[in-house]
Parts: C-alpha cells; structure tokens; sequence
C-alpha cells in the first residue's frame, strides 16, 4: 500500500513523511498520511495521491511541505477501529511468524486492543556504507515517524517516544531504515464502553440502596412480613456482592490476545521472499566444485563411514560450560524453544530490556516452533564485552524454516554476561 510505498521511496532519499493514526474517545479513527519530495518526484507523489483518493473519495487532502520538499497530506476517516482494520491496508495486516496486525478483544466494560506491527529493514542500506550515509544525512532532517494518538493512557508500547501521559506514541521509522534493521510497532489500550460503565454504576446503587431499605423496613416488622423483606433485602445484597465481583474481575484481569482475536487482514512474508529466491537461483550460474584438501592428497583415503556422504549442515554446538557468552546465546535460544520467554528475555542486558516491554516482545516468538544457534564463533572478547556470530535456524508454524546468519554483542554485568544487541540477516 502507499505507506510501504512510502518506505521504499524514503530509503532512497527521494521522498519521506509518515502516519498518524488518531482514536477518539468515541472509537472513530482518523489516518492521516503524509508524503513529500523533491521536486523530480512530484509526478510519483501525485500517482500515490490518485491512489489514495480512487479507494477513499471523501478523504481530506491538504498541501504538505518539509524543508525544500512538498507533497500532500491526506486524512481518512472510519465510524471505529474495525472498519479502519478491514480496509486492507497492508501495514496494519497480520503476516504469520512476523506480526499479528490488530486484535480486538470485546468485554463489557470496554474493548482491548493491541497493535503489533512490522516494518521490514532494507538490507541494502546496511549492505551498502555510502547509501547509508546519504540516507541517515536525508532522512536525519526529514524524520519519518508512526504515530499513534490514544484518548487514554496505553496499557503497554515500546515506542521511541511518549508524550501526553502515554496517550501519543511515536515510533522512529526513519532510524531503523538507515541501518538496515527491522522495527517491531507495539501498543495495547483500551476504549472504555462509558454507556456500559452508567448502567453497571446505576445497577448497583440501586441495588445496595434496596438492600438497605429492605433491610431498615424488616427491623420494624414482625413474623412473615419481616422474614420476606429480609429475605428481599438479603437477595438484593448478594445480587449486589456479584455484580460487585464480576466488575472487578472485568476491570481487573488481564486481557489476552489470540489469533481468533485478530481483525486485520493477512499477508503471507514468505510469498515474495520465495520469489526472490528463486529469481536469484535462476539468473546466478552454479559454482563448480572446488578440489577438498583430502582429494590434494593421494596418500589419504576417506574412511569408508564418509564416502558418499552428503554435505549436510553442521549440527549445533553442545553447550559449552554454564557462565560463558556462548552458554549465554545458548541459554537464550534454548528457552525460545521451550517456550520459557521469561528465562530468555532475562538473557538480555537492562538496555536491551528498556527498549521494548516483556510482553511485545515475548508476543513475537509465539509462532516459534524451535530456535537453533550452530557454528558460534567468538571474533573478539575482553573483560566485559565479546562478540559471537553464529547460524540460526528459526522454525516458525506457519512460517516454515529460515537460517540467518547473526551477530551478538554480549556485555559483563554484576549478574553476569547478558545480550546487548542482536543482529540476524536471512542467509
């Protein structure tokens, strides 16, 4: 969609802007996007503006500039959260293994939402030191940033930035696309239900104050009329108690997403790196095989156990002895697996921790059927700071199987050594 189109263009230094996604109390929404650029790019601009307007005639449409760029902005409006969240934009979609989009989860008191996001990074930005720079010098003027503003105060994010008393959310896109890495958006809030609120409060007193009354008048009546207003005073009293405890577990409990809970649409990642994978198989010439060492000695046989067999991918190291930075990455993958995200995410240094909460993090790995690390190896190490790279196989349901060659940056604390930074590129 024009967002991603957005992002494209912006890591070329061409073009730039951002979204901002306001929510009323009321529930109505309002997505204004905003896309500028130099002066070549003005007839790409008006394309993605045309674009906009066929699927959305009634938007506001206003002049936009930046600096010595110009553009537009553009404002949708939708009656509430679902009706945005079925308009198909591809930003906002769940993409299996990657991000579940936006949930919804009704109760009485209010609707729970959660936003969770992914902007995929350009690898050849990180690839490539001179396009980098140029980007991170554009893109250091002409920030690029998400926006997200809430009638109440989020429950959870790990955004950038936080003003208004975590009602404006703002997440740096910019900042991630110039290094070539992937950014993770994640915010859960609420949209009370005030009408719901009104009658569950009327209930109530009305409720306790019949208890009262009841209870004031069987004081001062003898025999069968007295056991009937007690009995009426004591049904109003527990119907009360229960109400009393239902909204408090209501209020009180914390809400979980699903996938059942999800209503944005669905966009399957795989489909295009598949395609780009064998695009590339095709046009790149298969290497001839080069000479072993033990095929440069006619002295040495293999063992028959070896002969004809296959090159397959080394298996993954066992763990070497505990405390160590490779029992560390270890650890850490390790209970990816076993699904102990606690025990993983206390793998991590207190930085990496503050840059995103536990439970966006966490929420990210739960289509993670196993995750491997093999081939560590330790490039440098002093007193309080080692770097490892490694192979990670990453089996994902649905998502299937992907290796990554990382890079982790582990740091010696008072507890011991803990994950600073995690770099993984798709082999």
């Amino acid at each position: 969609m024009v967002l991603l189109a957005i992002i494209t263009f912006a890591c070329s230094g061409c073009l730039g802007g951002g979204n901002e996604l306001s929510i009323d109390e009321s529930g109505e929404v309002h997505s204004r996007f905003t896309l500028v650029g130099m002066d070549f790019m003005r007839e790409e601009i008006e394309k993605q503006k045309q674009k906009l307007l066929q699927g959305h005639p009634n938007a506001t449409v206003a002049p936009a500039k930046d600096g010595n760029m110009s553009g537009f902005s553009i404002t949708m409006d939708y009656k509430d959260m679902d009706s945005f969240a079925k308009d198909g934009w591809e930003f906002y979609a769940s993409r299996p293994g990657l991000c579940k989009g936006i949930q919804k989860n009704s109760r009485w008191f209010y609707d729970a939402y959660s936003l969770d996001l992914f902007v995929e990074g350009n690898d050849n930005i990180k690839q490539d030191r001179i396009t980098a720079e140029m980007a991170a010098a554009f893109l250091s003027q002409v920030r690029f940033d998400f926006t997200l503003n809430l009638p109440y105060e989020a429950d959870s994010q790990n955004a950038d930035t936080v003003y208004n008393g975590s009602k404006t959310l703002s997440w740096n896109i910019s900042s991630a696309l110039t290094k070539g890495e992937s950014k993770r958006i994640h915010a859960t809030f609420k949209l009370w239900n005030k009408l719901h609120i009104g009658l569950t409060i009327v209930a109530t007193v009305l409720l306790l104050a019949l208890a009262i009354l009841f209870a004031i008048k069987a004081m001062k009546e003898e025999g069968e009329e007295k056991r009937t207003k007690l009995g009426i005073a004591i049904g109003a009293g527990v119907v009360f108690l229960g109400m009393a405890l239902a909204s408090a577990y209501l209020l009180l409990s914390p809400v979980k997403f699903t996938d059942g809970d999800i209503i944005s649409g669905t966009v399957q990642p795989e489909t295009k790196q598949n395609e780009t994978q064998g695009s590339q198989q095709q046009a790149t010439a298969p290497k001839p095989p080069q000479p072993s060492a033990q095929q440069n000695r006619p002295n040495e046989q293999k063992p028959p156990a070896q002969q004809n067999r296959p090159n397959n991918p080394p298996a993954a190291q066992a763990p070497p002895e505990r405390g160590t930075p490779i029992q560390v990455l270890h650890t850490f993958h390790r209970s990816i697996t076993n699904k102990n995200y606690r025990k993983a995410y206390n793998c991590l240094s207190k930085d990496f921790q503050n840059s995103m909460s536990y439970e966006g993090w966490a929420s990210s790995f739960e289509t993670t059927v196993s995750s491997t690390v093999s081939n560590i190896k330790t490039e440098s190490q002093t007193e309080t700071e080692a770097v490892l790279t490694y192979i990670l196989k990453a089996v994902d349901n649905p998502g299937g199987t992907q290796r990554f060659r990382g890079t982790a940056v582990l740091v010696k604390t008072p507890e011991g050594w803990k994950i600073e930074e995690i770099t993984n590129k798709t082999m």
